[in-house]
């Protein structure tokens, strides 16, 4: 899942249009103060502070990327299984952020015509889109692509279409499978400098990890991500939840 939000990070540098802050960034002291700082009632406050200034300049407010590299902990308990329900509330967590949708709203209306109804328009549905592809894409790929075979009536059923469709879902998946691969391979370059305790075999086990990726992508992606979102949807509303992150210090950096 590291890697996956570190792909997730690359995607978002092509949208150079539609950054948002997220987790490590850097702000002027002066917008800070203009908007009265972080809002310390809600969950995503890293993301909001985006918004604050966005609304507080009428629109006139963009992200800038620092190429940078950073170095973070991942999620990591004793236990796998803990390890396991600890990263499903963290991706709940950050998928929490949805709660800028109503926000969003509620403040374009109250801004007028001081903000353009294109850059309304644009805003809330880079939210929107974001939340609903992150909790409905996977889902609907892997598992309910032939769905449509199953359900559709009998008038359906002699058309060219209903008998084409089986062979348009095998071009995606294999479209979908060549990116998964291409994404192994290229995850390699990222991947930090060995360390000498380790075995060379561990590249395998570094490339046969993205088996997994459909697993994952719905267990401990889409269904965290599906949860938030309901949960807001009924008024159930979330506290913040503090990953349980640990470092494993190799023997050549004691």
């Amino acid at each position: 899942m590291s890697f996956g939000t570190t792909f997730w990070m690359f995607t978002a540098l092509a949208r150079q249009d539609a950054l948002v802050t997220f987790s490590s960034h850097s702000m002027s002291w002066q917008a800070l103060l203009d908007v009265g700082f972080h809002e310390k009632r809600i969950v995503s406050e890293d993301s909001r502070i985006f918004y604050q200034c966005l609304l507080h300049y009428n629109g006139d407010y963009r992200v800038t990327p620092l190429y940078l590299p950073v170095s973070m902990d991942t999620v990591r308990d004793d236990k796998w299984s803990k390890s396991i329900k600890n990263l499903y509330k963290q991706q709940r967590r950050w998928a929490w952020g949805v709660e800028h949708v109503p926000y969003l709203l509620w403040e374009f209306r109250k801004k007028g015509k001081a903000i353009s109804i294109w850059t309304k328009i644009k805003w809330v549905f880079v939210e929107w889109e974001g939340k609903w592809s992150w909790s409905l894409v996977a889902i609907l790929i892997t598992i309910l692509g032939q769905l449509p075979i199953l359900v559709a009536p009998g008038s359906v059923r002699s058309s060219a279409l209903y008998f084409n469709t089986p062979y348009m879902l095998q071009a995606l998946m294999t479209i979908a499978l060549l990116g998964m691969l291409l994404s192994a391979l290229f995850s390699f370059p990222l991947l930090p400098k060995r360390p000498e305790s380790h075995p060379r075999h561990k590249y395998i086990t570094m490339l046969l990890q993205w088996l997994l990726l459909p697993v994952s992508m719905i267990f401990v992606s889409a269904i965290p991500a599906f949860d938030a979102v309901t949960h807001l949807m009924f008024g159930k509303y979330l506290g913040f939840n503090v990953s349980q992150k640990k470092r494993v210090v190799m023997p050549k950096e004691q």
